[in-house]
């Protein structure tokens, strides 16, 4: 492959993976394994369905219903009349557009309309049923493709070789391609190993399940192999569907241009909330940003602004950022003056009744406001300083080394210096959450 098309696959990988995000938080009880098929030939319901159903399992069939009865590269595609069968043996039956439109070269409107399509298809066909989650076909989306598509459903799945855990796009899912390793079980059960460890949601994807397997399907006998070993791992199996259930995720959110300053399923904030201002300096930040502004978006404390202050960077931070500009989150620039003017310069544009300083390498668990107001709540004086625990990690969240200190506990102002200082210990930034009356008090 020529530098040209590396760069352009790159491009297309990465350009939807950035704005239209619907941030989640991975964190199952136990891990989850869910096996889906794209294009739904026939063999992947009569063998691979099969399979799955001995195990007493169900997979997720995304289906073009305008291909329905057609030959593809993947052997004979499926039936209209297998879509009963497939929903009495508890498959569930995902969107794929109506005629299978190419991800990326596809108009969005021209996309959306494909949905719009295939769904209205299934509704004539099985009143009552409607498609849940969504499948990409052939690409990556185009940016706008996915934030059409988006308000249709719970989730939208990609490719990306990898599980999902920590924060996730529910709009933009990982999968694992099963054929590109199938000549390597073991690499597939190491992922499988490794997302039992990360307690994350694995997506094993395919096409056909046949003796003879197109390049985009695998055997039969190599399929039972990974989902025996999927059973033996601990693992929950679930249809996608039914995994959103288990994590947590009920109902198709608005569109990711709109209101995304709030998590996924929120409704418009309560004003009786007091208002929490995530304010966040960045300076030459275009590999961190977006996942540090991804965590303050995915809060769960719902009333809440997001202002970013780019302190004259010389890479692609303000660019990246301005991707995610929309209501709750802001984003200006300025000649770069250091950390401490950008700080002055975010606080003195916010409004909240709390302060949450972020850098903008460093991530948020999604409670980690809410369960702090908790306490605020409970407490009359405007001036308690809230901090919390952390830990550290360099690219891997999961790999986070947290080391409590004699700082992690409650302790009076004075007993806290005296640590703090006679110890040499200190708290990460983005611990603190802290009153705009006690920030005020200290002065910029």
């Amino acid at each position: 492959m020529n530098p040209i098309s590396k760069l352009q696959g790159f491009y297309r990988r990465k350009a939807a993976s950035l704005v239209f995000r619907k941030p989640f938080f991975i964190n199952p009880q136990k891990p989850l394994i869910s096996f889906t098929f794209d294009d739904f030939p026939r063999s992947a319901l009569e063998v691979g369905g099969r399979i799955l159903n001995r195990f007493g399992l169900a997979g997720t069939y995304y289906a073009s219903l305008g291909l329905a009865g057609q030959q593809s590269v993947s052997g004979q595609l499926f039936f209209l009349e297998d879509l009963p069968r497939l929903i009495e043996q508890g498959h569930e039956l995902g969107c794929h557009t109506f005629s299978h439109c190419e991800s990326w070269e596809t108009n969005g409107r021209v996309f959306e309309d494909s949905v719009i399509k295939n769904r209205t298809a299934l509704a004539n066909l099985l009143p009552g049923h409607e498609f849940k989650s969504f499948s990409y076909p052939i690409s990556m989306p185009r940016p706008g493709s996915k934030g059409r598509i988006a308000p249709y459903f719970l989730s939208c799945r990609g490719g990306g070789q990898t599980f999902n855990a920590g924060i996730t796009d529910l709009n933009q899912l990982s999968a694992f391609f099963i054929e590109k390793s199938r000549d390597d079980i073991q690499a597939i059960k190491d992922l499988i190993d490794a997302n039992q460890k990360a307690r994350g949601w694995l997506i094993l994807a395919t096409h056909d399940v046949s003796d003879n397997p197109s390049p985009f399907g695998c055997t039969p006998e190599f399929f039972e192999k990974l989902v025996r070993y999927a059973v033996s791992s601990g693992a929950e199996i679930r249809s996608v569907v039914d995994a959103m259930r288990a994590l947590g995720v009920s109902a198709p959110t608005v569109p990711a241009n709109r209101h995304c300053g709030y998590p996924s399923g929120a409704k418009h904030p309560v004003t009786s909330q007091p208002l929490v201002s995530i304010l966040i300096p960045a300076f030459n930040a275009e590999e961190w940003i977006a996942d540090t502004l991804r965590s303050a978006m995915a809060q769960t404390w719902e009333r809440k602004e997001i202002i970013v202050v780019d302190d004259g960077s010389t890479d692609n931070t303000l660019a990246v950022a301005r991707q995610f500009e929309c209501e709750g989150v802001r984003v200006v620039s300025r000649e770069n003056q250091g950390a401490a003017a950008a700080r002055n310069a975010a606080f003195a544009l916010s409004q909240g009744d709390y302060i949450q300083w972020l850098d903008a390498d460093d991530l948020l668990a999604p409670d980690k406001i809410a369960r702090q107001m908790e306490i605020a709540a409970k407490n009359d004086s405007k001036k308690l300083l809230l901090s919390s625990e952390f830990g550290r990690f360099l690219y891997r969240q999961e790999r986070a080394d947290f080391v409590p200190t004699e700082l992690w506990q409650d302790l009076a102002p004075a007993d806290w210096l005296v640590c703090k200082l006679g110890k040499n210990l200190y708290m990460q930034t983005a611990t603190c959450l802290v009153s705009r009356q006690l920030t005020e008090a200290a002065g910029l």
